[in-house]
């Protein structure tokens, strides 16, 4: 019988292969399978450019949607030989969903220009609003914080993984695209009513849904082909760089 600990290390494993439920990275591409009539989380990892530049020859039917925070509501895109909105703008680290027509599954390929600044920093994130967004580099992916392991006995769990350095407050929860389902993460800052139980009063990320993935209290993984969504519990920043720094406890 496979122990937690254990566990955790080969969910990291899996996790970090970058090729993961019918997905293929490759630098300044990947590749998704996209089934039929359905919707994929796809990450807009590059330096911006227009919808018609980064998809020229989709599916009669293709439909993209891009969140619009702000105003609680999709902004979508279709193409009918050609897009509606050829113009508008895929920003870097947006995160959006792509819609496969009826016709079978098919394999999409996104790519475009390594973003080259030494760093990157979202608009502000407001309380009370929700984002769907991405890695802003092709190449970052990780967690999105260095935390310990915190699960019961197995407390202290010696662990390495990457850090994308973003700073939690109570209550942050991210939602991960993965193996085709969501996967949700609640950070748990010392002194609320759940603690862990390996040693209280240490701050922790909660999986509050979805099926084991990053593990019950590891920090939400990123991972570069897909988008993911993003509700602060307050208004706050984040600055990603193009390389993540390794956490190692």
């Amino acid at each position: 019988m496979i122990n937690r600990q254990t566990q955790n290390r080969l969910a990291r494993l899996f996790a970090f292969l970058l090729i993961i439920g019918g997905t293929a990275f490759t630098g300044l591409a990947y590749t998704v399978s996209v089934p039929a009539y359905s919707q994929v989380p796809l990450a807009w990892s590059f330096q911006a450019k227009t919808v018609a530049n980064a998809f020229p020859s989709p599916d009669y039917g293709t439909t993209l949607y891009f969140w619009d925070a702000a105003n609680t509501t999709y902004v979508t895109d279709t193409y009918v030989g050609a897009w509606g909105n050829p113009n508008y703008t895929i920003n870097t680290g947006v995160g959006f969903y792509y819609e496969n027509p009826p016709g079978g599954s098919i394999n999409v390929t996104v790519s475009g220009s390594t973003v080259t600044a030494s760093s990157f920093t979202f608009p502000t994130f407001v309380v009370g609003k929700t984002y769907f967004i991405a890695s802003a580099y092709d190449t970052q992916a990780g967690n999105v914080q260095c935390v310990q392991n915190c699960e019961g006995s197995a407390y202290p769990y010696t662990t390495s993984h990457l850090n994308l350095g973003y700073s939690p407050a109570n209550g942050d929860a991210f939602s991960m695209w993965i193996s085709g389902g969501w996967v949700t993460g609640t950070y748990a800052a010392p002194g609320i009513t759940e603690v862990c139980s390996g040693a209280p009063g240490t701050q922790y990320w909660r999986r509050s849904s979805g099926t084991y993935a990053f593990g019950t209290y590891q920090s939400p993984y990123i991972s570069v082909p897909y988008g993911f969504w993003f509700t602060p519990a307050s208004n706050t920043t984040w600055t990603q760089y193009p390389s993540s720094t390794n956490c190692s406890f």
